[in-house]
């Protein structure tokens, strides 16, 4: 018998308090199939209202196995697959606290990158530090393989590929099998022209290890510009300038991921788009200026505005256009009183309410 499985329905009717899983793996499953397993054993006394407060991938099975009775072990699998695969949907929406959402932590991506460096090929560790150095931490393997001088981006995919490979299983990650195994690095950002984005615990994990030089690229640039000569760059000044760009490299990168694109208008020309902090980077603590729930990614113009206090957003997510922009104004600037945040939750409130009353100008 095929099991009929809806995992966003029945995860919804689920009663529990905490949700206390981590990141899905093949450890995790032998506790999910065990949970089924002994849902058939009415002996067994450590499933009680007190247990099944929190959730965990083996009370999950659990329920599961209480609701569908005994089933083939595949049926099982399949059923852990699907609710893996919604796990890891329901974690898509921004870089949580690992803690929390079970990600692989900085220091569980540096445990795994020393534990397959040996294995790392000349190639892979090449793309590797493209993939690091480049702006916000996005690319593509057509822009990679013009990087390193190659014909096409079948080579890029087949040797990340294999390096994500080596990743999962150094992490014992468990990922779907119609997922391919780059999803260990980065996450995947659009549908035609797709691009990837590293993982913001896999950038720590690089910076802590040294292997590349984030702000190398940035030290050429400003010394190009003639803002700095090359006697002023002290390690003082190096440090500083690695930090301020991963720092804001990190929190670019959060808004990417959590917005898709632009915050209001869904444009996807995501190397256009502008990382704006609602409450201001100079006014912000330096908690407040790396958390994206801080943050709104949008085309020039509408930054621009509402870095201008031109344009704010009210609780639901609906704009506010200024008295001082005029009718003429807006139409040249393509905003309307009718646009909307994409979406909007509890943690954008209060960043908004300070837009509000600091910022905009009525």
């Amino acid at each position: 018998m095929t099991l009929e499985i809806n995992s966003e329905a029945l995860f919804n009717e689920l009663k529990f308090k905490a949700d206390v899983r981590n990141w899905p793996d093949n450890r995790r499953r032998a506790q999910f199939r065990q949970g089924w397993h002994e849902a058939g054993d009415e002996t067994r006394a450590d499933y009680t209202a007190a247990t099944l407060k929190e959730l965990t991938w083996r009370n999950l099975g659990y329920r599961l196995g209480q609701k569908f009775g005994e089933a083939a072990l595949d049926e099982i699998d399949r059923a852990y697959d699907q609710f893996a695969e919604y796990y890891y949907s329901q974690r898509q929406d921004g870089y949580k606290n690992p803690a929390a959402t079970g990600y692989p932590t900085p220091e569980m991506y540096k445990t795994a990158l020393l534990a397959v460096e040996a294995e790392i090929t000349p190639r892979q560790r090449q793309i590797l530090a493209a993939h690091y150095q480049s702006d916000d931490y996005l690319t593509s393997a057509s822009d990679l393989a013009e990087q390193l001088g190659l014909d096409d981006f079948v080579h890029i995919n087949r040797e990340y590929g294999h390096l994500g490979s080596l990743i999962a299983q150094a992490l014992d990650l468990y990922i779907p099998s119609d997922w391919i195994r780059l999803n260990a690095i980065a996450t995947c950002i659009g549908e035609s022209a797709i691009q990837w984005l590293l993982h913001p615990q896999m950038v720590q994990a690089l910076d802590s290890l040294g292997w590349f030089k984030p702000g190398e690229n940035l030290l050429q640039d400003l010394q190009a510009a003639a803002v700095i000569a090359p006697a002023d760059i002290t390690d003082t000044t190096r440090r500083t300038v690695v930090e301020s760009r991963v720092g804001q490299g990190l929190f670019r990168a959060n808004l990417i991921r959590y917005w898709q694109g632009c915050a209001l208008t869904q444009c996807q020309e995501i190397p256009i788009l502008k990382a704006s902090h609602i409450k201001p980077w100079r006014v912000a603590t330096n908690e407040e200026r790396l958390d994206h729930y801080n943050g709104l990614l949008l085309t020039p113009n509408l930054d621009a505005l509402f870095d201008k206090g031109l344009i704010t957003f009210i609780d639901n997510g609906e704009i506010v256009l200024s008295g001082q922009l005029s009718g003429e104004d807006r139409g040249i600037l393509g905003v309307t009183d009718t646009m909307k945040l994409a979406k909007i939750e509890d943690r954008h409130k209060s960043y908004l309410a300070y837009h509000r009353d600091h910022v905009f100008k009525r």
